[in-house]
């Protein structure tokens, strides 16, 4: 296996040919057949070799060989220790195989007893082969995130030091170590060290002519759990707000159709630099501790990970920054920065990473790197979990996650699974479970998996928001149907990963269009869904929810979308004032009973129930910002958020 790989490797020296192609040039190179070593495969079962028609049709096994010919893979498998020769197999690159068989104290000369090789493949001689037995299972629940126990720092004599010199608080500017104080500290002994990957390389002969590859860095850091604390005397105001994700993507659509620079940058160490107002004393970290120090310990002076106040005195501390570059924070979203001049720079933050958007960032750059300890990650990439392509020819900007989509199917082992045309089967309705029968049969976990599901659809897959929130209705209660609801979910990503949402220069930005519908009763509860789209350089935002209360006709019930809507219109209206856009926005719905009641406030006795506070959007469409216009029910776009569709609708929308 090892000379087939080395021949179907790309060498400097021949210009990153590979010697299998020039022993025959005609022959075109196929690295399909490149699995990793080890890894799990499942082998075709034939029907001759099932003991029933429920029998299983696949056989896990380990991958230990190619054969000669390069056609057939030589896979063990485990409970049989046998060896087979095959090609009917399917691999599992990403998935190692650890044999659960081998115990703890198990030697190789317990494994050696292996009967003869077994061939799937005719004409193919038997032999024998020797066999090693394979190394324990290690724990890989948390491979990028691991605490050490006592022991493996007694062993060490040298105390521990971060291998990096980050250090954002002056060495001169710490505290002696004092005496334990009354109550003493609440924070555990140990050590978290941690393991951060460095981004892939972007191609075979950059890895090969590289000098210095540096696969991550290594963290480490005392245990950020705090034990014991107490509201008002630990912490006080804790609240952080978070960047919304509709004004990211605004901030990406404007920047792509105006061709402007776009950054991204990363504060090392970012809570650290929070000032503490409280007076919080913790234990000297292990392997830190000068013998005979008796209980001695530390006094903060400036937060640290895992205190509950530490998001809040960060996200101050990079306010104050900004204030004083001469900054304002935007009135629509307190994580968005504006500094008007005559080249206006625009800055948007999410905890440490910063989003910067501009014709001239240098002197903004230079700035906060004299202030904090900065990464400068280039030209955006990324940005939390989503993928940044930009074309700025065309003047656009297309967001994806083909990267989250695949860890969601590997996870859940849905890999190769056959694709599905639409997120949900068209009039399908899923109901709670049995109490009886309530997470027996499923064999997921569902709740984590709605969750991962829930984040990409308030990303970039707004095509997957009723089927999200379908299935978010039943996490009390599941059941088999409803797992099974999830995989098709999942079948419809597999054929669709790659899809997402484009930003920049799409229809006509000079004006807000909205969206909104409403599906009256469908839910098995008889409330309705809600759903809204707002364009403006592209899908900024979108919304689907229940509502509250049971709606009595349709007509109620599109009414209450259109004040939801009508909310999230006026905060993006408020968003683009910022950004010196005076514009207006067109709202479009499908109902003309709907639009009666709002453009004619007669009192009638069916809607005089409705709450006044429904009613303001009549006063918001008397000053004119806001239009509202009918179209037909096949031009709706919000029926994709309250609806599942047919395969040829929901393809059109």
């Amino acid at each position: 296996m090892a000379a087939y790989v080395l021949n179907q490797t790309p060498i400097a020296s021949i210009n990153y040919l590979t010697t299998i192609s020039l022993w025959d040039s005609l022959k075109s190179q196929n690295i399909s057949t490149l699995h990793p070593f080890g890894c799990t495969a499942i082998m075709h079962r034939s029907k001759a070799n099932r003991t029933s028609k429920v029998d299983t049709t696949g056989i896990c096994c380990m991958l230990i060989g190619i054969e000669d010919g390069h056609k057939n893979f030589r896979l063990f498998e485990p409970n049989s220790k046998n060896i087979y020769i095959t090609h009917d197999c399917v691999f599992l690159d990403s998935e190692a195989f650890w044999p659960k068989f081998v115990s703890n104290h198990s030697s190789p000369s317990n494994l050696t007893d292996f009967p003869s090789i077994h061939s799937t493949t005719e004409d193919y001689s038997e032999s024998p082969v020797p066999l090693l037995s394979a190394p324990n299972k290690p724990n890989t629940e948390n491979a990028h995130h691991s605490s050490y126990p006592d022991e493996s720092l007694s062993s060490t004599t040298s105390p521990i030091i971060p291998s990096s010199g980050e250090q954002p608080c002056p060495v001169d500017d710490t505290c002696p170590p004092t005496q334990h104080p009354s109550p003493p500290p609440n924070v555990p002994k140990g050590w978290i060290f941690d393991f951060v990957p460095n981004e892939a390389p972007n191609n075979i002969e950059s890895t090969i002519t590289s000098k210095n590859i540096v696969l991550g860095k290594r963290k480490s850091q005392p245990p950020s759990r705090f034990a014991g604390v107490v509201e008002g005397l630990d912490f006080h105001d804790t609240f952080s707000p978070t960047g919304h994700l509709a004004t990211l993507r605004f901030l990406l659509g404007y920047c792509a159709e105006k061709d402007l620079n776009l950054h991204e940058m990363d504060v090392k160490t970012a809570f650290l630099h929070g000032d503490l107002d409280e007076v919080i004393h913790i234990s000297l970290p292990e392997g830190y501790q000068p013998s005979g120090s008796g209980d001695l310990c530390l006094r903060l002076k400036k937060s640290l990970y895992g205190l509950s106040q530490s998001p809040r005195n960060w996200y101050l501390k990079i306010k104050t920054f900004f204030l004083t570059a001469g900054f304002r924070p935007s009135a629509a979203d307190p994580c968005l920065f504006i500094k008007d001049s005559a080249n206006p720079c625009f800055v948007f933050i999410h905890v440490d990473d910063l989003v910067i958007d501009g014709a001239n960032i240098d002197s903004f750059q230079a700035e906060i790197n004299s202030t904090f300890d900065m990464k400068d990650l280039g030209e955006l990439k990324f940005v939390l979990g989503m993928k940044v392509t930009r074309n700025r020819n065309l003047c656009l900007i297309f967001l994806t996650q083909e990267l989250y989509i695949n860890k969601i199917l590997h996870t859940f082992k849905m890999n190769y699974c056959k694709p599905a045309s639409t997120p949900q089967v068209p009039s399908s309705s899923l109901e709670p479970a049995p109490s009886s029968l309530a997470s027996e049969e499923i064999s997921i976990n569902y709740c984590r998996a709605i969750g991962l599901l829930n984040y990409l659809v308030t990303c970039t897959r707004p095509d997957l928001a009723f089927s999200a929130s379908c299935l978010s209705q039943l996490l009390n209660n599941p059941g088999r149907e409803h797992e099974l609801a999830f995989m098709h979910v999942l079948r419809y990503l597999r054929g669709t990963s790659t899809w997402g949402i484009t930003l920049g220069r799409v229809g006509d930005n000079s004006v807000i269009s909205a969206f909104c519908d409403s599906d009256w009763g469908s839910n098995y509860n008889s409330r309705s869904f809600s759903g809204s789209f707002l364009f403006l350089h592209g899908p900024v935002g979108w919304k689907m929810s229940k509502q509250e209360v049971v709606s009595l006709s349709s007509t109620k019930a599109e009414y209450r979308s259109i004040s939801n809507c009508f909310q999230d219109l006026c905060w993006l209206l408020e968003l683009v004032l910022d950004f010196g856009l005076a514009i207006s926005a067109n709202l479009f719905y499908d109902n003309q009973g709907a639009l009666a009641l709002l453009k004619n406030p007669l009192y009638q006795h069916q809607t005089r129930h409705i709450k006044l506070c429904l009613h303001w959007c009549r006063q918001i469409l008397d000053e004119g910002t806001i239009c509202v216009f009918y179209i037909p029910s096949r031009d709706m776009l919000a029926d994709l958020l309250t609806k599942a569709l047919p395969k040829a609708t929901h393809a059109a929308h």
